[in-house]
Protein backbone atom coordinates (compact mmCIF):
# COMPACT_ATOMS: atom_id res chain seq x y z
CA UNK A 1 0.00 0.00 0.00
CA UNK A 2 2.99 2.57 0.80
CA UNK A 3 4.33 1.67 -2.65
CA UNK A 4 1.40 2.62 -4.51
CA UNK A 5 0.89 5.97 -2.35
CA UNK A 6 4.56 6.64 -3.51
CA UNK A 7 4.26 5.95 -7.06
CA UNK A 8 0.62 8.51 -6.72
CA UNK A 9 2.86 11.33 -5.07
CA UNK A 10 5.82 10.98 -7.52
CA UNK A 11 3.33 11.48 -10.56
CA UNK A 12 1.44 14.15 -9.28
CA UNK A 13 4.68 15.87 -8.00
CA UNK A 14 6.95 15.15 -10.75
CA UNK A 15 5.74 14.52 -13.86
CA UNK A 16 3.99 16.72 -16.70
CA UNK A 17 0.73 14.34 -15.74
CA UNK A 18 0.64 15.15 -12.35
CA UNK A 19 1.65 19.26 -13.39
CA UNK A 20 -1.99 18.51 -15.08
CA UNK A 21 -3.41 17.34 -12.65
CA UNK A 22 -2.92 20.29 -10.00
CA UNK A 23 -3.92 22.46 -12.77
CA UNK A 24 -7.18 20.70 -12.82
CA UNK A 25 -8.06 20.26 -9.37
CA UNK A 26 -6.59 24.21 -9.00
CA UNK A 27 -9.50 25.07 -11.91
CA UNK A 28 -11.79 22.76 -10.12
CA UNK A 29 -11.11 24.38 -6.67
CA UNK A 30 -12.02 27.73 -8.15
CA UNK A 31 -15.18 26.66 -10.14
CA UNK A 32 -16.83 25.33 -6.82
CA UNK A 33 -15.54 28.44 -4.60
CA UNK A 34 -17.29 30.35 -7.38
CA UNK A 35 -20.63 28.70 -6.92
CA UNK A 36 -20.96 28.93 -4.03
CA UNK A 37 -20.33 32.25 -2.65
CA UNK A 38 -22.65 34.81 -3.01
CA UNK A 39 -24.19 35.26 -6.38
CA UNK A 40 -22.80 31.81 -7.39
CA UNK A 41 -25.35 29.09 -8.68
CA UNK A 42 -25.34 26.86 -6.46
CA UNK A 43 -25.56 29.61 -3.23
CA UNK A 44 -28.83 31.18 -5.83
CA UNK A 45 -30.04 26.89 -5.93
CA UNK A 46 -29.79 26.80 -1.94
CA UNK A 47 -31.59 29.97 -1.27
CA UNK A 48 -34.18 29.16 -3.85
CA UNK A 49 -34.28 25.35 -2.23
CA UNK A 50 -34.95 27.46 0.99
CA UNK A 51 -37.21 29.81 0.29
CA UNK A 52 -40.00 27.19 -1.39
CA UNK A 53 -39.64 24.24 1.70
CA UNK A 54 -40.27 27.47 4.26
CA UNK A 55 -43.25 28.81 2.44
Amino acid sequence: MAAVIEKAVRTLMGTPEGEEMRHRAMELSNKIKSSVSRGGLAHKERESFISCITK
